[in-house]
């Protein structure tokens, strides 16, 4: 009982301040829209979430991954699908339903497995029952960092500048996120 009281009172810090993070000088325009329950006594360890630039454009939830992964902080990227709009919601839908990739292509002969393409890519956090107040803040900083308009960008020229490369490698019949970093240190030494 007291670990779930604990991950909830963390994951519901972690909602709040999520949702206080505003872009400077664009009148509040939200940095992260959070999906699903905002703060609520039965909300699970989970939380499914977007980043938002300051032009009010989706920073891609694999990007955030990648990010956060250098930064040893553990997240993942999934996709909603079977959300509901009200009728008066219908602009706002037609803008963010996004086509699944390696979905449904042409003509689709049925219709529902079409609809279940259709959905919103979002970034996803869970907290364990071993995350303490220090993970939990950690993440919120790590979110906090792409106030800065400059943020993405300098993160892909050093990226880009080290000469890394992500590869997919099969070990042991998993597959596993590789970076050719230790490649590239070799092959810059002399000799």
């Amino acid at each position: 009982m007291m670990i779930t009281n604990r991950a909830r009172y963390l994951i519901n810090w972690l909602v709040s301040s999520l949702r206080k993070l505003k872009h400077p000088n664009t009148d509040g325009f939200p940095l992260v829209k959070i999906y699903g329950p905002k703060i609520k006594f039965d909300r699970g360890p989970a939380l499914a979430f977007n980043v938002f630039d300051w032009k009010g454009e989706k920073v891609e939830p694999v990007l955030v991954q990648k990010l956060a992964d250098r930064n040893n902080i553990s997240l993942s990227y999934g996709f909603l699908h079977h959300i509901w709009f009200s009728d008066k919601y219908a602009e706002e839908k037609g803008r963010n339903l996004e086509r699944r990739e390696g979905g449904v292509k042409g003509m689709a002969a049925n219709k529902l497995k079409a609809k279940s393409d259709l959905g919103i890519s979002v970034v996803t956090a869970a907290l364990g029952f071993l995350a303490s107040f220090e993970d939990t803040y950690r993440l919120w900083a790590f979110v906090a960092q792409f106030l800065d308009a400059d943020f993405v960008e300098k993160e892909r020229w050093r990226y880009t500048a080290l000469n890394q490369k992500t590869i997919e490698a099969q070990i042991e019949g998993k597959s596993k996120l590789q970076e050719e970093e230790v490649q590239s240190v070799v092959r810059s030494k002399p000799g």
